[in-house]
């Protein structure tokens, strides 16, 4: 059975997985803890709690990877809002140390981002 590594990205001292029932219990921020493709995909729901841990030489496929590879700094004035899907232009704002909220998608997502870049 493949596995994940998850890393907890909280603020509580100790986090047990409550989302997936995976019995899984985090020691902290930072804690990597690895888990199945099915408990990411319950997971990966809040991003404010967990995030996948890739790898620069792996990047599993279909996920739903809110970790999409970013393009290194220095070039990413060349990101492309509109070609991006919702998940990659979360993982840009999150990159430029935006705050955008995890459940706004769409054109509001871009639309979003655009303003706080220009500010």
């Amino acid at each position: 059975m493949s596995t994940l590594k998850v890393r907890y990205v909280g603020k509580k001292d100790r986090r047990a997985d409550t989302v997936a029932g995976t019995g899984l219990v985090w020691e902290g921020h930072g804690d990597v803890q690895l888990a199945t493709p099915q408990a990411w995909d319950k997971l990966r729901r809040h991003p404010d709690v967990w995030e996948l841990v890739v790898d620069d030489d792996e990047q599993p496929e279909g996920l739903g990877l809110a970790q999409a590879k970013m393009p290194p700094a220095d070039v990413s004035e060349t990101f492309d809002l509109d070609a991006a899907t919702d998940e990659a232009v979360h993982a840009y704002a999150k990159a430029k140390g935006l705050k955008v909220h995890h459940k706004v998608n769409g054109e509001k997502l871009r639309a979003t981002v655009r303003e706080l870049l220009e500010d």
